[in-house]
């Protein structure tokens, strides 16, 4: 069984033993086996798990308030807790939860709907997590209606279309306290507003990545997985909500957004972008900036002569040899407006009002750089975010997924917070772009964008993908294939090495907008059991 594991692992990575050698390869297989560790059976725990979460249990101290529903059967809900230190409490008719809270000496409250069974071993998950992380507010991957739901760490972005938090919640009842009182109206989505008042009020939010519970609840459209109704309570109240965040636009202004484009000839594919940028945009606070590198067609600096007579349309020359990274760091120290568009010159604009969404996004002071969904011309998925981890390094979510399709728990059709993006369109405030020092040059043509993002992130920034901002990316499905010269190998290979390295730490330890229940050998968010 070990060596058919071996061989297993050597055909899945046998590429990457090739060029990277043992050592990398290695890194790469313990990494997988990290994910995988301590993954305990929460569903349906074996005795001799079972046995092993019981003595576990001893080790941790935290005291829960079980807050049931009034018609809830203890017995049904609880499923023979293996961890003890609780009590139950039951919700009088007609009491709210911050009354029920009140009542509760405990010093973690846990919150159960109506049609919830949890795992026998919820209890001690939450435990365990709380001795490790210390956190305010809890929430878990569930089994809804039969479907497992493996969910993102916290975004604030992706709360707003998605009620993800689900339907057992756990939090320090001294945060629950100092956050501030729950508003009268939130009484059916009282999770969805602990965690905008808690995240308002600074406190830590955090996912266990365990399925610790069973819901049906076929018949409530807010759950997990689907995107909230943009005229539900959840989103009004969101709304209203997001009004009081800090924005760099304070009181609210049109900024001047550079859109910066790489070139080196290819006429016609630069022409249908700056076309469909003139002919679709409805924001009209723009300039164009196409930054010229090593072309060698005369009708290339013809087309420039006719683009310069454009109104918002400037042509700079950055004389260098290919590196996409100096190219753009160059576009922007001479760029007007206070936001980069970084685009890619095969791109073409869908959504009209695509500038309008982005700012709206990257306006916040909480955010750092805001993406578009792409799709190929054979209206194939392009880029549906960017996941760090898959193959090693990171990858395309969804890509060649059908145009209309959802992806996994309503992923490709709902706004969210992602640990990166793609650059081939990419805004990015000038002050956060500089703050971090721009591109890395020494990433001259792969894994730039996503060390970026990395970096905007470590200085506390959001990422954001708007899937609603479309655009068409010409991008050759089989350019990879085409591409596969022995210097380009030796470059992507070497930039793949380069990032491993850098980001050792956070690749091992997951990307948080993913799950390590989900597979990192391709881009389908397809499930690891």
């Amino acid at each position: 069984m070990r060596l058919k594991i071996i061989l297993q692992k050597y055909r899945m990575y046998g590429s990457w033993f090739k060029h990277f050698g043992i050592g990398d390869t290695l890194f790469m297989l313990r990494h997988e086996r990290w994910r995988k560790a301590d993954q305990i059976d929460t569903v349906k725990p074996s005795e001799r798990e079972l046995k092993k979460i019981k003595a576990d249990s001893r080790r941790y101290f935290a005291s829960f308030a079980v807050i049931l529903p009034s018609e809830a059967e203890e017995s049904e809900v609880l499923n023979g807790q293996c961890y003890s230190h609780y009590r139950c409490y039951r919700q009088k008719e007609g009491e709210d939860l911050t009354a029920a809270a009140q009542r509760c000496q405990e010093e973690y409250l846990l919150f159960v709907a109506t049609g919830v069974t949890l795992s026998a071993a919820a209890l001690w998950a939450f435990a365990k997590k709380i001795d490790e992380t210390g956190g305010d507010l809890f929430y878990s991957d569930e089994i809804l209606n039969g479907e497992k739901m493996y969910k993102p760490d916290f975004g604030i972005d992706t709360l707003g279309e998605q009620n993800y938090l689900g339907e057992v919640w756990c939090v320090r009842k001294s945060a629950w306290e100092t956050a501030g009182e729950a508003d009268r109206e939130c009484a059916a989505f009282p999770a969805y507003a602990a965690a905008l008042r808690f995240y308002r009020a600074g406190k830590k939010i955090v996912h266990i990545p365990k399925l610790l519970y069973r819901y049906s609840g076929a018949s409530k459209e807010n759950v997990c997985g689907r995107p909230l109704s943009q005229d539900s309570p959840e989103v009004l109240f969101y709304r209203a909500f997001m009004e009081t965040m800090e924005r760099r636009d304070d009181p609210p202004s049109d900024p001047m957004i550079s859109i910066l484009i790489p070139n080196k000839d290819h006429v016609a594919l630069l022409d249908r972008c700056i076309r469909s940028i003139r002919s679709k945009s409805t924001y009209p606070y723009y300039e164009i900036v196409v930054i010229e590198n090593n072309s060698q067609e005369a009708e290339t600096f013809a087309y420039y002569e006719q683009l310069e007579k454009a109104d918002r349309i400037r042509v700079i020359r950055c004389v260098t040899d290919w590196n996409y990274s100096y190219i753009n760091n160059f576009g922007v120290k001479q760029m007007r407006g206070r936001y980069c568009l970084f685009l890619n010159n095969d791109t073409e604009v869908i959504t009209e009002d695509w500038m309008e969404r982005m700012l709206h996004f990257a306006a916040r002071k909480d955010v750092g750089a805001v993406g578009a969904k792409l799709f190929y011309p054979d209206g194939t998925v392009q880029h549906g975010g960017v996941t760090v981890g898959v193959r090693g390094v990171a990858g395309h979510a969804f890509h060649g997924f059908p145009g209309n399709d959802a992806g996994y728990m309503s992923r490709l059709v709902t706004v969210q917070n992602l640990s990166a993006i793609t650059a081939a369109c990419m805004m990015v405030p000038r002050e956060v772009f500089d703050e971090v020092g721009g591109f890395d040059e020494d990433y001259k043509v792969a894994f730039n964008d996503t060390d970026l993002c990395m970096r905007i992130r470590k200085k506390g920034y959001g990422i954001v993908f708007d899937p609603q901002v479309q655009l068409v990316h010409y991008e050759s499905k089989s350019r990879g294939n085409d591409e596969q010269s022995p210097e380009k190998l030796k470059r992507f290979f070497g930039e793949s090495m380069r990032f491993q390295k850098q980001w050792r730490r956070e690749l091992t330890e997951g990307d948080p907008y993913y799950n390590p229940h989900l597979s990192l050998d391709d881009d389908s968010f397809s499930i690891v059991e």
